[in-house]
């Protein structure tokens, strides 16, 4: 059986995702060639690694810590 499409795995799994403290951002990306869940991190601690899922309905997970992400002023 093939997985649900990925836009719906990341629509169904975002909230949880990004509640947890230290998770800045969670999108689709590509490993290997292969669609897969890209999770942003401010920092990646053993703590926070113990969270993060490593497959989603058969989806590789991709963890890259990028700093904290804040929104520009527009002015």
């Amino acid at each position: 059986m093939a997985p649900p499409p990925i836009e719906i795995v990341l629509k169904q799994h975002r909230s949880e995702w990004m509640s947890l403290s230290g998770v800045v951002g969670c999108g689709i990306g590509a490993q290997r060639g292969k669609p897969c869940i890209t999770l942003l991190v401010a920092k990646l601690t053993k703590h926070l690694a113990a969270k993060l899922p490593q497959k989603v309905e058969g989806y590789a997970v991709m963890v890259t810590e990028t700093g904290e992400i804040r929104a520009l002023d527009p002015d």
